[in-house]
């Protein structure tokens, strides 16, 4: 099952990728269509960033990683990838993970118990042709949103996640359990939870978002 599990999430990533540049490149040959950009961070972004490189929590993950054989190829790759790399706060999860780097983006797979979870940054987006109208949001978005607003698990993980700089915070249900999807640092981050069992409370909206919000910057963004 586990086995099974880890070829979806591949093959899915893998797909999505696939599909995104495939579809730049023949919009772009077409002159039609969406293409690729590089997001530039702001003054703001750059600020932030270069205040969490100096967070406590974040620093002792550093020394830990850099003093483990272990953990060192992780924290060598992940200082020098062009996008600002999040990671989990316990040491235990990031020394069997998983780290892909990549074209302006990185993919670190962890396995929390009872979990798959995929953490994916990137810098990498598609701008719209110029002129082009965004649809209006869906009815059932605002629902979603005015539902947020309420006082509950998720609006609290929401504000958690706003405090320490998570921006566009959004939850999706998926077949095999949750997406959550944010910008920090001027980053788009996708953060993917397939759970052994989806009705368990570390597999809700509310924890995935927690989860994301406590992730950590290691190195990156240079």
């Amino acid at each position: 099952m586990q086995r099974e599990k880890w070829t979806i999430l591949a093959f899915a990533t893998l797909m999505a990728v696939v599909a995104a540049t495939a579809l730049a490149q023949v919009n772009q040959a077409a002159g039609r269509g969406p293409t690729e950009t590089t997001l530039q961070p702001s003054r703001v972004d750059a600020a932030t960033l270069a205040a969490a490189r100096q967070n406590p929590l974040a620093n002792r993950l550093r020394i830990a990683l850099a003093n483990d054989p272990n953990y060192e190829r992780i924290l060598g790759q992940a200082q020098r990838s062009a996008v600002p790399v999040l990671v989990p706060p316990n040491p235990g999860l990031v020394q069997t993970a998983r780290f892909y780097p990549g074209d302006r983006q990185y993919t670190l797979v962890v396995r929390p118990p009872g979990q798959i979870v995929e953490i994916l940054g990137s810098t990498r987006a598609l701008q719209p042709p110029e002129g082009t109208r965004l649809p209006p949001p869906e009815a059932n978005g605002r629902a979603a949103a005015a539902r947020i607003t309420r006082q509950t698990p998720l609006a609290a993980a929401v504000a958690q996640g706003e405090s320490r700089g998570l921006s566009d915070i959004r939850t999706e249900r998926t077949e095999y359990g949750v997406d959550v999807s944010f910008v920090r640092f001027g980053a788009l981050y996708s953060v993917t939870f397939v759970c052994d069992d989806q009705t368990s409370l570390e597999c809700s909206n509310a924890a995935a978002v927690q989860f994301a919000s406590q992730l950590e910057l290691i190195g990156g963004g240079q």
